[in-house]
């Protein structure tokens, strides 16, 4: 029955341009990306079953129930080439899922999750993703999509920074060519000052200093702060900035030393795409036959270099405020922390797993869980006669000392494995015995 105020068309409509017929189709794939009529994505996600496939067939052939290769190289194989196949275009289609979307996604994580775990599969998913500290993919896809949204589009709806605060990265194609290669010399002849400068933090504080010696003596001091979210990295730039433009502002000719190779060799990089990073670059080319820059030794006993490493440290809390933007990294560590957090959520809200909950009630993407028996004991889904009469593999749930079968029993009252028996923890403890049972090899 139609309902009312609706219409209904008897056929598709028909387009044309310049009489030519356009056929109307239910989903289109563009730049690898597959677009349905309603915006779901759920084609795209019903895609990525037969994209995993493919990707794991490798998994067969180095890694089997008993043999093979290890975890953790399954786990970095995962990580580096099969979830960011995946996750193209995350971007686009990350925003939002169903919960029909969410659970497709777990099944096509699952099939990964299996081989790297070597786990019965009846293992739950969610398990798995804690097990191995790989979250799940409707998490990490929502990450990526925030990111875009931050970083491309430069969407402000985000408490944790303003957007006018984060660095950009610029077209390198719009880089004039004497701004992409500099050649700055290491020293300048007969200079009138030597400058030493550094970048400092302490307790998520950051600081810079620089130093001004003539003739090898201290003659003046410039000390910044700067904000909670910039990196020591740019507290590093932005001192040698200072000084170039001291430099320039005061007509004079300087030599730069600084400790950070990394700060040279990123101003000497030709594909440098950081809006900031080309700033300095650009003053350092105007600075150019006025300042020289080199390198020096961290802590070698170079009076200059640790008069300034000393002051950096304390500019990290009493210097003047210095006004930067907020570096990629800085993104990145938030989007990591978001997933953590979306991941955390989602396990306490997960209905299945309660046992391995109790042993592991905190995702962290750094586990892993390495050793297949323990996985076993954890989740209870492992050789246990409690666990395979569910399937009808064996005719009672009791071990042969009679007693119930779980995994419980056996690591701790079985009479039969008293050599082998842990010391049972307390529920409150659970969490902390597999952490200490995880890092003590000795003890699998």
């Amino acid at each position: 029955m139609q309902k009312r105020g609706l219409a209904t068309l008897k056929r598709p409509p028909i387009f044309k341009i310049h009489n030519d017929t356009i056929r109307t189709v239910d989903s289109l794939k563009y730049l690898g990306v597959i677009i349905d009529n309603r915006f779901n994505w759920t084609a795209h996600i019903d895609f990525l079953r037969s994209k995993m496939l493919n990707l794991i067939k490798n998994f067969i052939s180095v890694s089997g129930p008993n043999w093979g290769v290890g975890a953790s190289l399954l786990k970095h194989w995962y990580l580096s080439v099969i979830q960011p196949s995946i996750l193209y275009g995350s971007a686009v289609w990350g925003g939002s899922f169903t919960v029909k979307n969410i659970n497709s996604l777990f099944s096509i994580q699952r099939l990964a999750l299996l081989k790297i775990s070597k786990s019965y599969r009846t293992c739950p998913t969610n398990a798995l993703n804690v097990f191995l500290g790989i979250p799940p993919l409707h998490v990490v896809a929502k990450g990526l999509y925030v990111k875009f949204q931050i970083w491309k589009l430069r969407k402000n709806g985000f408490v944790f920074i303003d957007i006018n605060n984060l660095d950009k990265y610029i077209e390198i194609n719009n880089i004039e060519l004497k701004y992409k290669i500099l050649d700055f010399p290491t020293t300048v002849v007969d200079c009138d000052f030597e400058v030493y400068t550094d970048g400092s933090g302490i307790d998520g504080n950051i600081g810079a200093s620089v130093c001004i010696f003539k003739d090898n003596k201290y003659i003046n001091l410039f000390q910044f702060k700067l904000s909670n979210f910039n990196s020591v990295f740019q507290a590093e730039l932005a001192a040698i900035n200072f000084a170039a433009g001291w430099a320039m502002d005061n007509n004079v000719s300087v030599n730069i030393f600084t400790d950070s190779l990394s700060s040279i060799e990123a101003l000497k990089k030709s594909n440098s795409k950081s809006k900031y990073l080309n700033e300095i670059k650009n003053n350092m080319f105007n600075a150019v036959g006025s300042v020289g820059l080199s390198w020096v030794k961290a802590h070698a006993g170079i009076p200059g270099n640790e008069l300034a490493d000393q002051y950096a440290k304390d500019s990290a809390v009493n210097g003047n405020f210095l006004s930067m933007p907020a570096p990629y990294s800085y993104l990145k560590k938030f989007i990591n922390k978001f997933i953590l957090n979306n991941w955390q959520q989602h396990w306490e809200d997960s209905k299945s797993g309660n046992r391995v909950r109790e042993f592991i009630p905190k995702v962290d993407c750094a586990l892993l869980t390495h050793n297949r028996y323990l996985l076993f004991f954890i989740s209870g889904h492992g050789p246990f006669p409690a666990y395979l009469q569910r399937f009808n593999n064996l005719e009672s749930t009791n071990c042969v000392c009679g007693g119930l079968g779980d995994p419980d029993h056996f690591a701790f009252d079985c009479p039969l494995t008293s050599s082998l028996h842990f010391v049972k923890p307390s529920n409150l403890n659970k969490h902390l015995w597999f952490s200490n049972i995880l890092k003590n090899r000795i003890s699998l």
